[in-house]
This record gives structure tokens, C-alpha cells and sequence, in this order.
């Protein structure tokens, strides 16, 4: 629980970053926090095979708990923006849709195609709504970061040496 907070942490910092600067979305501030996302949840998830699994973890038993991990976070996070879009900044969903509908004018999209996903957006904007669908989509990226991740902070015991310990 500990290590999904760190991450929480780090992920909400970082939309606070982009929605105080009121940066647009874009392939850069994607990357930015995929950046974060696997640097924390690396960091986490190293530190717990070297504090609680004796330096050693199997690639499962990290896959396991690197969800566990990002699962947790996915909550914090889906808590602290519905928070955000209900108290701090209520006209924050507006401005977002403001900034869609016109990347969908941009890209020709006609005024009834516009309306229909405006209505759309707007259904959207519940809180409830929000936060379910943060978990969900948290829960989704992370079971693909826990999957890379795992790669790298697994680290498998020698068994020989197991052995070898018995013997002496």
C-alpha cells in the first residue's frame, strides 16, 4: 500500500503540473508520464524485492505485486482528479471540452458530429463516472506496465547455491 501511495503521489503531482500550466495533452506530456509511471513504479517495486523478498523476487510474484501497486494508485489517483473536478476546479471539464471541440473542428469534423460528442463529454463528466473510469483505465496500464517492469526487477535466486548452503 505503501509503494501504490508513492506512485499515486508522483502521478497526481504531475497532473497538477500539466493542469496548473494548462498544458494541452500531446505525444510529449504522454511520454512525460509514462516516463514517471515507470520510474516510480521501478523505484517501488525494486525497493520491495530488496526489503521484503531477501533480494530476490520471481517474475510473477513481482508481476503480482506491481499490480497490486499500480491498482491501489489507480485509486488515489481516480480519487484526488474527481476531487479536483468537483471542488478545486469544476470549470477545468469545460475547458477540456472547450480544447476537444476544437481539435475536432481542426480535424473537419461537421457541427452535428461535434454536438453529438459534446453531449457525449458532457454525460461523461460525473463524478462517479470519473472515477470509475480512472480505476478501470489505471487497472488496464497498469497490468502493461506491471508486465514490463517485471522484466527488469526480477531477480531469480540461484538454486545451486540453495543447495549448497544445506550442504555446508
Amino acid at each position: 500500500m505503501k509503494y501504490g501511495l508513492l506512485i499515486a503521489a508522483a502521478l497526481i503531482l504531475l497532473n497538477l503540473l500539466i493542469l496548473i500550466l494548462k498544458v494541452e495533452k500531446s505525444f510529449v506530456t504522454n511520454l512525460l508520464g509514462w516516463a514517471v509511471t515507470f520510474t516510480a513504479l521501478f523505484f517501488s517495486l525494486r525497493q520491495w524485492r530488496d526489503r521484503y523478498m531477501g533480494g530476490y523476487v520471481r517474475y510473477g510474484q513481482s508481476l503480482k505485486a506491481s499490480f497490486l501497486f499500480m491498482f491501489f494508485s489507480s485509486i488515489v489517483v481516480a480519487f484526488f482528479m474527481a476531487i479536483y473536478y468537483t471542488g478545486i476546479d469544476p470549470d477545468a471539464i469545460d475547458q477540456q471540452i472547450g480544447m476537444m471541440e476544437e481539435q475536432l473542428y481542426q480535424q473537419g469534423f461537421g457541427e452535428s458530429q461535434m454536438s453529438a460528442y459534446t453531449d457525449l463529454m458532457i454525460r461523461m463528466k460525473s463524478p462517479g463516472f470519473q472515477f470509475f473510469t480512472g480505476i478501470l483505465s489505471g487497472a488496464i496500464s497498469g497490468a502493461i506496465w506491471s508486465l514490463i517492469v517485471s522484466l527488469f526487477v526480477k531477480k531469480e535466486n540461484d538454486p545451486f547455491q540453495d543447495a549448497m548452503k544445506e550442504v555446508e
